[in-house]
């Protein structure tokens, strides 16, 4: 279905990830995937993680030094339980929860009650050649009430960083 993504099992928030390459002279080069922008294009561009995890929780998580879930404050004024199951919701897990809609701000512009968005305080320390690629690979973040924006200060005030990543991974196992 469309906005939902393959649910992930929980284990793998803790498994360590290693990209491997082959360098120029042949030899195989190993490098641990880590929570930073260099971790995050490694990821993606592993060509040994064959079935890569796209779900929106899963990257959030495990790349929280650059990656920050945002929620619509109007509608979600406290970083709650219900707040965060809705989240999960709406990245289409479990398939029978009811996803809280888009809401329309005129002219065919909808804002989803959660985006993810690249660390604005973290983004200086990553070029924009880099910060270019990872934003078009984040591209797959995207459904009815979740989508992804690479900048959140052109947001509307009313988005609000969600901190509790550890519990939004706890409630996902639950």
């Amino acid at each position: 279905a469309r906005g939902s993504f393959v649910p992930f099992e929980p284990k793998e928030l803790g498994r360590t990830f290693i990209k491997k390459t082959t360098n120029p002279d042949g030899v195989l080069v190993e490098e641990e995937i880590t929570n930073s922008w260099d971790g995050l294009l490694a990821y993606f561009q592993a060509p040994n993680i064959r079935f890569k995890i796209r779900h929106p929780l899963f990257l959030a998580i495990r790349f929280s030094n650059v990656l920050v879930i945002l929620r619509d404050a109007l509608r979600f004024p406290q970083e709650s339980e219900n707040a965060l199951r809705s989240f999960i919701c709406s990245c289409g897990f479990p398939l029978n929860c009811k996803r809280d809609p888009a809401v329309k701000i005129g002219h065919g512009e909808f804002l989803p009650p959660w985006l993810i968005a690249f660390r604005s305080a973290s983004m200086k320390q990553c070029n924009p050649a880099t910060l270019q690629k990872l934003a078009d690979l984040m591209k797959v973040v995207k459904g009815p009430a979740l989508g992804f924006v690479p900048d959140d200060s052109l947001l509307p005030q009313r988005y609000s960083p969600t901190f509790d990543v550890a519990s939004l991974g706890q409630l996902y196992a639950s």
